[in-house]
């Protein structure tokens, strides 16, 4: 045309422009603009706004800002074009000042620049300014145009304001699917599914076609709604719409079934898909490794191998989370190695992620080789930070948080709050203290996750009050808040508090984690109210906690203690997953209560599984032996733990000697005293116990003396030993003098133990008054074991009256134990008072206070048989 030597008009060059723009072809634009300048059309008002949208379109700004200032005119299509240029570019404070100027020069803004307007503020999350655009529009009668509603219900919608969004949606309602989508969205956004639920359903209605942003947003919201029925229909909904090849949507449904734990529909789709992006993949491996199937993410990174798909930093995160998960360090070194030849070793965020996999893996020196080739960022350190805290090296982790600061980094709330779990390991109050004071500085001390830090930092410091302090001034206190504060005051035993507090919590409605509920049950063992924890027991299985090992645990010592061992052991039996300290736990309450088969049989069953006893089962093992006399399983496992190392352990060597003393093997019972490499009061006590268990008080003084000689102290066991010697031999004097020289060592009254092992010394002498008048003298109560062993002894000597006084104590304490009435029966039997006898074979069977069922073990070899 320009060769034949015909020149365009300036209607031409505006569908010239036109045409650069749609294809966003800015050489040919660049060439077009300068045939507009030749021609002399560059100040004609329409040209100059067709470029200035053409330049705006290719992304040139400069460009689009020339032409607007060479217009001499400008109109207030000038004004939206250049301003719709600016927003394009990203330049949210000049897209305003632009606006403001426009206004400044008496130019009613169209619709286009509202639209514009209203985008940047909900871009910039600045409500303020989007409420006075808002006001402008609605005084120039714009609130109603679809263009600009559409853009003001989504700002409205992000930022929560549902109501106003709703308001402009309704001036709108035979809008078009963006503002349904937009209204759908808001809701979503801020976790309402349901009247997202509902809204789709109207639009449905009214006839308007689903499109696939749709789609994404409604799966969404049935996903808040877990209804998985209604997300199947969706999905048939829009195969059969013809969107079923549309990724952005099949990724969506991916997500949605992922979370649900639908991994087998999740894969289909993923499966089905004509193609597939890096979010496909992504979203794939992130269920697979949320779900913990971390074989599988493994099993996809090997197709996406064979595929020759490429890895992006996303895909590797997903990755590295599904070994932390899986805790496979070896796959994680592989998926490291992967890191490296794509060239990602250098990315901060991967690098982070592999010091957090490391550590959480247990290599905590892989860790920190990662830590130390990366460039630092703030994340950097307080990831390594972390993982310090993590494998509970608190004095290392503040240690590097010093270096830190002296590289020039400021801590931001997460470091601090790793930083206070570094201080409570090793309960460095004043490093704490500083780290609450930055974190007073910064403003964040009252937010949830650093309140909840600090509580926990000053419990630990045994800071109780100043924990109490902090607890009470938070404004929000979650389910960690009142964990916090509650296991403080457990830790340090101050079990009334604790239970107070966990009385308040229920009343608030507050449901407690698994360790409060250990927690609480401790407290109730510590005050023995054991009924208390029984109703604490039944909330835990409401609360969800039927098998959780760490209150099993807690259960099984609390029933153990307060010798109700079938309880124990149902709770024992229930627990899904059993652990070392579980079977433990069983083990320490049948050997507590003297039932040594019974804990043999469990050991035995014990190392049938693929649970391997530690120190403590060994410890409880060997004291079982000892109960029972079962001493061809205690030369047994005398060998495992010379085996094992565990010998070296002075607890299980002290329990060796107490276990062959018990058997009556003093020999052995002596060649392991004297291979003990240290010896403490417990060793000494299992040679002193032994001895007295042979009757000879020569042999156990003797040795209680080379006891003090080795500079230890004789504590309450050493003399129950050692009276109990002395009631062997029926030495009376002796008994009295050491019981007298008993208040002196241990600088306190004799225990009940003590007491009791006087009363059977001097009943078996025949001094009866003179053991009950001991009875009612000390400032101890006689517990039931003292007036039985008493009444026994008025059985021996029939003495009536004093017999009919044991057994009225006796029977206040427990009117239903049978022995108490065998052995008054015995002495009215003897004495033929028939009256009296047939009135306590009344009151037995009124109480039905009967003998239950023995039930005897014998050793076999090294097994045991009922």
């Amino acid at each position: 045309m320009l060769e034949e030597g015909f020149n365009p008009d300036h209607s031409l060059f505006l569908c010239m422009s036109r045409a650069c723009a749609q294809k966003k072809a800015i050489r040919e634009g660049f060439w077009v603009h300068a045939l507009i300048i030749e021609a002399g059309f560059d100040f004609n008002i329409a040209v100059g706004n067709t470029l200035i949208d053409m330049y705006a379109k290719c992304g040139s700004w400069e460009d689009a800002r020339t032409v607007f200032h060479n217009l001499q005119n400008r109109d207030m299509l000038s004004w939206g074009a250049l301003i719709t240029a600016s927003f394009k570019n990203e330049s949210s404070i000049r897209t305003l000042h632009l606006f403001e100027r426009m206004n400044q020069k008496g130019l009613q803004p169209d619709k286009v620049a509202f639209s514009c307007a209203i985008k940047l503020c909900s871009r910039n999350h600045s409500m303020k300014d989007g409420m006075l655009i808002y006001d402008m529009i609605v005084r120039t009668s714009f609130e109603s145009n679809v263009v600009v509603a559409n853009s003001l219900i989504d700002m409205f919608s992000k930022a929560g304001c549902l109501i106003e969004a709703q308001k402009v949606f309704s001036l709108v309602h035979a809008g078009n699917i963006v503002s349904w989508n937009a209204m759908i969205a808001g809701h979503v956004q801020h976790g309402n599914g349901c009247r997202a639920a509902k809204l789709f359903e109207e639009m449905q209605q009214k006839g308007i076609q689903p499109d696939k942003a749709t789609y994404v947003c409604i799966l969404r919201a049935f996903s808040l709604l877990g209804n998985l029925e209604e997300e199947y229909l969706i999905h048939t909904s829009f195969t059969q719409s013809g969107l079923r090849s549309d990724t952005r949507l099949a990724n969506t449904l991916i997500n949605v079934y992922s979370k649900f734990g639908r991994l087998e529909d999740a894969f289909k789709v993923f499966s089905d898909m004509p193609s597939r992006d890096a979010v496909s993949w992504s979203v794939m491996v992130a269920g697979y490794a949320q779900h913990e199937e971390s074989h599988k993410v493994f099993g996809l990174l090997d197709r996406m191998s064979y595929e020759h798909v490429e890895v992006d930093q996303p895909l590797f995160l997903c990755m590295l989370k599904a070994c932390t998960c899986s805790l496979s360090s070896v796959q994680g070194r592989s998926v490291h190695n992967l890191v490296i030849v794509r060239g990602f070793d250098t990315d901060n965020v991967i690098g982070n992620a592999l010091v957090d996999m490391y550590a959480k893996c247990g290599s905590l020196s892989e860790a920190y080789a990662v830590f130390e080739r990366a460039s630092h960022d703030m994340i950097t350190w307080s990831t390594m930070i972390s993982a310090l805290c993590y494998h509970g090296h608190g004095s290392q982790a503040i240690a590097l948080f010093h270096s830190m600061q002296k590289r020039g980094f400021g801590a931001d709330r997460i470091t601090l709050t790793s930083m206070l779990k570094a201080c409570a390991m090793v309960e460095n109050l004043q490093q704490g203290m500083s780290v609450h004071d930055e974190m007073v500085r910064m403003g964040v001390h009252t937010e949830a996750i650093v309140g909840n830090a600090l509580v926990d930092f000053y419990a630990k410091c045994a800071s109780l009050n100043e924990a109490r302090k902090i607890f009470d001034s938070l404004p929000g206190r979650d389910m960690v808040t009142w964990g916090a504060i509650i296991t403080g005051y457990g830790h340090f035993k101050q079990y009334e508090h604790a239970l107070k507090l966990f009385e308040k919590m229920q009343k608030m409605g507050i449901q407690a984690d698994e360790v409060t509920f250990s927690c609480i049950l401790k407290a109730c063992t510590g005050l023995d109210i054991i009924e208390q924890g029984k109703l604490v027991h039944d909330l835990s299985i409401r609360s969800g906690y039927t098998t959780d090992a760490l209150i099993g645990n807690t259960l099984i010592d609390m029933y153990s203690k307060s010798g109700l061992l079938d309880e124990a052991r149902k709770v024992f039996d229930g627990i899904s997953r059993q652990d070392t300290v579980t079977w433990n736990a069983m083990i320490a309450g049948y050997v507590q209560h003297n039932h040594g088969f019974p804990a043999l049989a469990l050991f035995d069953q014990m190392q049938e599984g693929i649970k391997k006893p530690d120190n403590v089962t060994y410890t409880c093992i060997l004291k079982a032996c000892g109960c029972v006399g079962a001493i061809a399983h205690g030369r047994a496992i005398h060998d495992k733990v010379i085996r094992t190392g565990a010998i070296e352990q002075l607890t299980i060597g002290a329990t060796l000697v107490d276990m062959y003393a018990n058997c009556g093997c003093l020999d052995e019972a002596c060649r392991s005293f004297e291979k003990l490499a240290t010896r403490n009061v417990v060793s000494w006590n299992a040679m002193i116990a032994g001895y007295a268990q042979l009757g000879s008080l020569k042999l156990a003084s003797e040795c209680l003396q080379s006891m003090q000689k080795d500079g230890f102290k004789p504590d309450a066991w050493s003399y129950t030993s050692i009276l109990a010697a002395c009631s062997h031999e029926g030495l009376v004097e002796e008994g009295w003098s050491y019981f007298e020289r008993m208040r002196g060592d241990l600088g306190a009254m004799p225990s009940n133990q003590h007491l009791n092992c006087m009363i059977e010394l001097l009943g078996s002498a025949g001094r009866l008054h003179e053991a009950e008048k001991l009875l009612q003298s000390m400032p101890v109560l006689p517990n039931m074991t003292g007036w039985m062993t008493l009444l026994g002894a008025c059985t021996t000597y029939g003495d009536f009256g004093l017999g009919r006084v044991c057994f009225d104590q006796a029977h206040d304490l427990d009117s239903t134990r049978a022995a108490g009435y065998v052995l008054m029966s015995k002495i009215c039997s003897d004495l033929y008072k028939s009256k009296e006898f047939d009135h306590l074979q009344d009151c037995r069977e009124d109480l039905q206070a009967w003998k239950k069922p023995g039930q005897a073990w014998i050793e076999i070899r090294e097994g045991s048989s009922a």
